[in-house]
């Protein structure tokens, strides 16, 4: 059901039934993970599997033929929508901290959700969150991270959105510019810009959450 990867508690939603209880599903994936049936990827905080891409084509007609995909597919589709959601509207609640001076709150819901973009596998609206934590990156004084994140921001936009727009977006995105183009100089700009815009969405999802919020502040990962 899960074509790019799974985390255990969609699993333990959408798989269980009457032929496995929810409780047994991360002593079995553990047990499929060292037969190497799962691949297990890590971005250092969170944890998602995914099926070697053989062995779920085979599942997967295998689920067609005994009858049970369909119901699958509903369930995996409901709890998707849901998880997408609640996603989304930390959006809004970040954006809203932020306009309200709460740094440290933003960054936590933004990275947060960023967090649980990559482990559902939903890349779709990265770059609202990606120029939110560019504004947030300029606050603290990181220019060129700021940068590298509107660059990052620019190229995951056309991405489809989360279905609005961040409110303020062009002052706050003029702002953050203006900001890092006088720290960092036109030139040094356009190339961290240039860097932010190569990234590949994977990538970029990781540069975005090497910072945390510890404290009222954000803090550079080691």
């Amino acid at each position: 059901m899960f074509t790019g990867g799974f985390v255990l508690d969609a699993a333990k939603e959408i798989c269980a039934g009457e032929a496995v209880a929810a409780e047994d599903i991360p002593e079995l994936v553990a047990a499929l993970t060292e037969k190497s049936v799962l691949v297990r990827e890590t971005d250092g905080t969170a944890t998602r599997y995914r099926v070697r891409e053989g062995l779920r084509e085979r599942g997967s007609r295998w689920l067609v033929e005994s009858g049970e995909h369909a119901p699958l597919q509903r369930r995996h589709r409901f709890w998707y929508a849901g998880a997408v959601a609640r996603v989304n509207a930390n959006l809004g609640l970040g954006v809203a901290a932020w306009q309200h001076g709460d740094v440290a709150r933003a960054a936590e819901l933004l990275t947060r959700s960023l967090r649980r973009k990559w482990e559902i596998d939903e890349p779709r609206g990265s770059g609202w969150f990606l120029e939110v934590l560019a504004w947030i990156a300029a606050a603290e004084h990181e220019p060129r991270r700021a940068t590298m994140l509107l660059g990052a921001a620019a190229t995951h936009f056309h991405d489809q959105d989360t279905g609005g727009t961040v409110p303020g977006l062009p002052a706050y995105h003029q702002r953050c510019e203006r900001q890092a183009r006088q720290w960092l100089g036109e030139a040094e700009f356009r190339v961290a810009f240039a860097q932010g815009a190569d990234l590949s969405t994977e990538d970029a999802l990781r540069y975005a959450l090497e910072d945390h919020v510890v404290g009222g502040g954000v803090r550079r990962t080691q």
